[in-house]
């Protein structure tokens, strides 16, 4: 069983990935020195990972059926991040928007059966994120979709 702990790690390490590698893309797309950058760092004058998506699907590598899946992660992330009650993937589904049920509708036909709750919900989870990875693994060295 996965302790509230190692569920905290594992949202904010996925998180802490997405950010980084949609980071590296745009500053491909913009010709910009990752290692220097303001806008796309880790400090607090960066921009937020809301406004790094909200860039990628204005330069149009995210596609709009892509979006909503993004969407979700985040909100996810945001819950795990913000929220002291949420303690586990269950209670984030509680006060998240429909995550549990979007989740289920993108994955559930890959979910083994006879799964407690929470493996099944930290299984989809890593559906999400391992979906979103392969999304981002698309990119060339050019910072162009394949």
């Amino acid at each position: 069983m996965i302790t509230e702990d190692q569920i905290l790690a594992k949202v904010m390490q996925a998180s802490r990935n997405i950010e980084y590698f949609i980071s590296l893309y745009l500053c491909k797309i913009f010709s910009i020195d990752y290692d220097v950058s303001k806008a796309f760092g880790n400090r607090s004058g960066a921009l937020s990972l809301n406004s790094k998506v909200i860039l990628l699907t204005d330069i149009k590598f995210l596609e709009k059926s892509e979006l909503p899946k993004v969407q979700v992660f985040l909100e996810i992330r945001n819950q795990f991040a913000h929220n002291r009650e949420v303690v586990n993937f269950k209670t984030c589904f509680f006060h998240g928007k429909d995550c549990e049920q979007k989740l289920k509708k993108w994955y559930a036909h890959d979910l083994p059966k006879d799964l407690q709750d929470e493996e099944e919900a930290s299984l989809l989870f890593d559906m999400l994120y391992n979906n979103l990875d392969e999304i981002l693994k698309e990119m060339d060295e050019t910072g162009r979709r394949e």
